[in-house]
């Protein structure tokens, strides 16, 4: 006579956090690039009186030298930036974007649909930032390509909105 013993059958424990892994990834990638730009914007505070100095010299050599239009245009949007003052005003103006972005990504990886609208206003902010501190070419570039990787993201955290919670 052959005897069997039964098999334990367990339930798997569910694990905490989104079920939605592409939600995970960018919220990571969002921790990621939110983290390295409070980190910048901290240097940026720290360091504003040398980035002037460095601003101000790199526009005194330019002038001296023969550049196309595009570039000089490029310098002296950066020669504008090299007050200290400036400098503190736009790094503040960035930590407080990333601090929402980065907010925004922590809502919205505990599932909590007022993390988006965070997140949408950080990335606002930091379009206007280089609109509103550098203006002509490089301010306009840095806008269009600070909109375009937020609208990507703004538009894959939109598609996750289903799975979280008012």
């Amino acid at each position: 006579m052959e005897t069997t013993t039964p098999e334990l059958q367990t339930t798997p424990t569910p694990k905490p956090g989104p079920k939605n892994t592409f939600l995970l990834v960018i919220c990571i990638l969002t921790f990621i690039g939110s983290g390295f730009g409070v980190l910048g914007a901290v240097f940026s505070f720290g360091t504003a009186n040398t980035m002037a100095a460095i601003n101000q010299n790199n526009e005194e050599r330019m002038a001296d030298r023969p550049t196309p239009d595009f570039f000089k245009s490029i310098f002296h949007s950066m020669a504008q930036y090299s007050d200290p003052a400036k400098i503190k005003e736009m790094a503040l103006l960035s930590l407080l974007s990333n601090l929402l972005t980065l907010a925004g990504a922590l809502m919205m990886l505990k599932l909590k649909m007022p993390g988006f609208y965070l997140y949408i206003a950080g990335i606002l902010i930091y379009i206007i930032i280089p609109i509103m501190f550098l203006g002509g070419y490089l301010g306009l570039a840095s806008a269009m390509f600070y909109g375009l990787i937020g609208a990507a993201f703004i538009v894959m955290y939109a598609v996750n909105l289903k799975y979280m919670n008012r």
